[in-house]
C-alpha cells in the first residue's frame, strides 16, 4: 500500500508542475531564437576537368551566392580571367572566355574554352590554374595540380556466372589487373560500359568506394601500392550476353578529385536527414572554391 500511495503521490507532483508550467503563458512551448546570418563572402568558383588526351579544354570561373538569392544577370558584374602557368617550363596559357554571364544552380559567371597548346599538358607535370576577378570585386583564386601519370591494366577478363551482387541479384563479373606504380599514390575512377553505356558496378573489394556518379567506382592504393591488383566488378546478369558488349572505363584521378567526389556524395545523401551533420565538400581551389581536376582515360576491351 506504500509503494502505491508514493507512486499516486510522484504522479500528482507531476502532473500539477505541468499544469503550473503550462499556466504561465502560451507561448511555453514554441522558442523564438534570432539568428544573425553571417556576411556571404563573395569567392570565384572554379571548376576544370581536364583529360590529358583531349584537344580541347573547359573551364567555368563564376561566383558563389547564398541559397535562394535572386539576381539578375544582366545587372551582376562579373568580369573574369583564367591563366594557366606549366610550372617545369614557366609556360603560361590564358583561356579564351565566352563573354555571356550564365546562371546555373545559383551559381553565376562565365565559361571558358580554347584549344590546348601542343604539348602543354604532360603527364607527370605540374600546373597552377589562377582565376582573376578583373574587376578586383573578388580575391584571386589558384589551384595547384598534377596530371596524374597513366596506369597500365593488364588483363580484363568476363564471367558469366558469378554469384549474386550484394542486393541479391544474379551477377556476371569483370576482373581488371591493375599494374600499380609504387612511385606514387594513386587513385582511380572505374566504370563498366554495356554497349558503350555506363552499367551499375559494385564490388567488396576494401580498396573501393562510391562517389557522386553512382555508376562509378572509386579505388584509392594505399592497400596495394605497387601491387599487381585483381580488382573484382560485379555487373547485373543479363539474359543476352552473346548480343552485349562489355568495356572498363578506367581512368586516373587526383587524390583532389578523390576527395571532391567523396564529400559531394555525403553532401548529397545527408541534405534530407534533418539528424545529419552538414558535410563540406572538398574544394583544392585556394582563396575560392571549386574543384581543379585533371585526369587519364582508357577504355578497355573485355575477353
Amino acid at each position: 500500500m506504500k509503494v502505491i500511495t508514493t507512486q499516486i503521490l510522484y504522479t500528482t507532483l507531476l502532473m500539477l508542475s505541468l499544469v503550473t508550467l503550462i499556466s504561465c503563458g502560451e507561448d511555453f512551448f514554441e522558442t523564438n531564437i534570432e539568428i544573425d546570418p553571417p556576411v556571404l563572402e563573395e569567392k570565384i568558383v572554379g571548376f576544370a576537368f581536364i583529360n590529358l588526351e583531349t584537344d580541347e579544354l573547359e573551364i567555368s570561373a563564376s561566383v558563389n551566392a547564398p541559397i535562394g538569392t535572386q539576381i539578375n544577370s544582366r545587372n551582376f558584374s562579373f568580369n573574369s580571367q583564367v591563366i594557366i602557368n606549366k610550372l617545369s617550363t614557366n609556360e603560361s596559357f590564358e583561356v579564351e572566355r565566352l563573354q555571356e554571364i550564365t546562371s546555373i544552380n545559383n551559381i553565376f559567371g562565365q565559361h571558358f574554352t580554347d584549344d590546348i597548346p601542343l604539348n602543354f599538358f604532360e603527364e607527370g607535370e605540374d600546373y597552377e590554374f589562377n582565376f582573376t576577378d578583373l574587376d578586383n570585386i573578388r580575391p584571386d583564386a589558384t589551384a595547384a595540380v598534377t596530371f596524374p601519370k597513366k596506369t597500365t591494366i593488364s588483363d580484363a577478363v568476363f564471367e558469366y556466372e558469378a554469384g549474386l551482387r550484394e542486393d541479391g541479384d544474379e551477377a556476371s563479373s569483370i576482373t581488371i589487373t591493375i599494374e600499380d606504380d609504387s612511385n606514387e599514390h594513386n587513385f582511380y575512377e572505374i566504370a563498366v560500359l554495356l554497349n558503350t553505356s555506363p552499367t551499375f558496378a559494385s564490388t567488396i573489394d576494401l580498396s573501393a568506394t562510391k562517389g557522386l556518379q553512382d555508376d562509378f567506382l572509386l579505388i584509392d592504393d594505399s592497400s596495394f601500392n605497387g601491387e599487381s591488383k585483381e580488382l573484382e566488378i560485379k555487373v547485373f546478369r543479363i539474359s543476352d550476353p552473346e548480343n552485349a558488349t562489355y568495356q572498363v572505363e578506367f581512368r586516373d584521378i587526383t587524390e583532389d578529385y578523390f576527395k571532391y567526389s567523396k564529400t559531394l556524395k555525403s553532401q548529397v545523401d545527408n541534405e534530407d536527414n534533418p539528424f545529419s551533420s552538414p558535410v563540406p565538400v572538398f574544394s583544392n581551389v585556394e582563396n575560392g572554391l571549386g574543384i581543379i581536376s585533371l585526369f587519364q582515360e582508357q577504355v578497355i576491351d573485355v575477353k
